[in-house]
């Protein structure tokens, strides 16, 4: 049954991360609904939340495949009741 995931990526921040953490949910079929980026406390890191709508195994196996880029340091899915307005609260901070 598909459900509303929370995708979440530490990785280095460079020229291309962004472009193929999506290919890996783009050779799955997946849309990313909701995507934040921006750089962690630590400079240097990026952070990447994405929101999908997947199955909990789809979401495990799309984590494993964003593991084995060589700058991501870290990445975890959870499944979350009040996930639109965990990103909305992101999307405020990174707006102003």
């Amino acid at each position: 049954m598909k459900k509303e995931y929370l995708v979440t990526t530490l990785a280095q921040d460079r020229v291309g991360l962004l472009s193929r953490v999506a290919m890996v949910f783009s050779r799955r079929g997946i849309n990313i609904e909701r995507l934040t980026l921006a750089e962690s406390a630590m400079k240097g890191i990026a952070s990447i939340s994405m929101v999908i709508h997947t199955d909990g195994r789809t979401a495990r196996q799309i984590v494993k495949q964003i593991e084995k880029q060589v700058e991501v340091l870290q990445a975890f899915a959870a499944e979350r009741p009040g996930i639109n307005q965990h990103m909305e609260k992101d999307l405020q901070m990174v707006t102003y």
